[in-house]
C-alpha cells in the first residue's frame, strides 16, 4: 500500500501518502502517533512584540517564522501547543536574540552516527533531540536547544488539537 491511515478510538484521523502524514500532520494525536522517537511538544501562548510573534513556552521564547507569522498573529494571547520532531532540534550555545531554550542533558545516547539526547527544561521534562555524535556532550550539561524555524507545528490545545496552519 502507498497510503497510511491512522486511527483514534475507531474514527479515521488522517489518511494520506506516509510522508505527507508525517510532515503535515492534521492534529497532535496523529503527529505524537507518527515517527520515532515521537514528536516533542511544548505548551505554551503565542506573544506579539511590535511586528514580531513568538512562542513563549515558559522559560524561553521561539520566534514564529515569517511565513506563519501573519496566519497566527491573529491569535496573539492564545494558548497553543508548538510541535517539533526530534531531528529538527540542534544542540548549541544559546543565542539571546534567536529561537533557543536552555535545557538540561538528562540522557545520552549513542545510535552510530547519530545519538538521541534527552533533555528538560522547567516546564517541559521531556524533549527529545537526534543529533550528529558529539563527544563533549554528557549527562547534566545544560544546552541551548534550538528549534528549526521551518519544521514547526502549531496545535490547538489538548490530546486531539487541530493543526493551526492550513
Amino acid at each position: 500500500g502507498d497510503r497510511l491511515v491512522v486511527m483514534s478510538g475507531g474514527v479515521i484521523q488522517q489518511c494520506g501518502p506516509a510522508l505527507d502524514v508525517y510532515e503535515r500532520p492534521i492534529n497532535r494525536f496523529v503527529a505524537e502517533f507518527v515517527g520515532s522517537p515521537a514528536m516533542n511538544f511544548f505548551e505554551g501562548e503565542l506573544v506579539a512584540v511590535g511586528d514580531a510573534l513568538w512562542f513563549d513556552e515558559g522559560g524561553g521564547r521561539i520566534e514564529v517564522p515569517h511565513d506563519v507569522r501573519e496566519y497566527l498573529h491573529a491569535k496573539a494571547g492564545d494558548k497553543v501547543v508548538l510541535g517539533v520532531r526530534p531531528e529538527s532540534l540542534t544542540l548549541g550555545p544559546f543565542e539571546a536574540a534567536g529561537s533557543s531554550i536552555m535545557a538540561k542533558v538528562r540522557i545520552v545516547q549513542l545510535l552510530g552516527e547519530r545519538m538521541e539526547v534527552h533533555l528538560s527544561t522547567e516546564h517541559h521534562p521531556r524533549i527529545v533531540a537526534q543529533v550528529p555524535v558529539r563527544k563533549d556532550l554528557k549527562s547534566g550539561d545544560t544546552v541551548a536547544v534550538r528549534f528549526d524555524p521551518s519544521r514547526l507545528h502549531f496545535f490547538a490545545p489538548g490530546p486531539l488539537g487541530q493543526r493551526l496552519l492550513d
